[in-house]
C-alpha cells in the first residue's frame, strides 16, 4: 500500500492509484511511501485503550501505523470543593445540583446535605452525598466522573 507525502505542509494524502505503480507527471512536492499498518494488539477495554501511531521515515520512504496501549487514568479521589464548585458550573449543572440538594425530603437529611455542600473544603468521589446528589440530578456514575475529571484538572492545571 502506498500514501502521498506532501513536502510543503508535512500532510500524507491518499495515493491516486490502486495498483500502487508510479504517478505520471506527479507534482515534485510529493514523496510516494509504503504505507505498512501493524495488527491491533490485544487489551483490556476495562483498563486501556488504544492511540492510533504514525510514524513518517522520510529516509526510507515509508509510513508505519500501529497502536499504542494506554492505560486510562484512574479516576480522581478527592477533589477541592471549589474545583468542583467551578467544573459543575462549567458543566452547567450548579444550579442543578443546589436545587436536587435543597429538594431532599428529610429535613434532617437535607440539612446534613446542606451543611457538608456549604463547608467541605474537599470532596471524595466516593461519598455516600456524591452518589446521592447525582442520583437526584438525574446524572450517571460516568457523568459524575467527567466532572469530577474536570475538577481535577483545575486542581492540577498543567503549565
Amino acid at each position: 500500500m502506498k500514501t502521498l507525502y506532501d513536502t510543503t505542509t508535512a500532510k500524507l494524502t491518499p495515493y491516486p492509484r490502486g495498483d500502487h505503480e508510479p504517478v505520471v507527471g506527479l507534482d515534485a512536492r510529493y514523496l510516494a511511501l509504503d504505507l505498512t499498518a501493524g495488527d491491533k494488539p490485544q487489551h483490556d477495554p476495562a483498563t486501556h485503550y488504544l492511540r492510533r501511531t504514525e510514524a513518517i521515515d522520510l529516509d526510507n520512504l515509508q509510513v508505519v501505523r500501529g497502536w499504542e496501549l494506554v492505560a486510562y487514568e484512574p479516576m480522581p479521589v478527592v477533589v477541592t470543593m471549589t474545583s468542583l464548585r467551578l467544573a459543575l458550573i462549567d458543566a452547567g449543572l450548579y444550579q442543578t445540583v443546589t436545587s436536587a440538594i435543597n429538594g431532599i425530603a428529610d429535613a434532617t437529611e437535607k440539612l446534613k446535605a446542606q451543611t457538608w455542600w456549604a463547608t467541605a473544603q474537599t470532596v471524595r468521589r466516593v461519598h455516600p452525598l456524591v452518589a446521592g446528589i447525582a442520583a437526584l440530578a438525574g446524572q450517571t456514575d460516568a457523568q459524575v466522573d467527567a466532572i469530577f475529571a474536570a475538577a481535577q484538572a483545575l486542581d492540577n492545571p498543567t503549565p
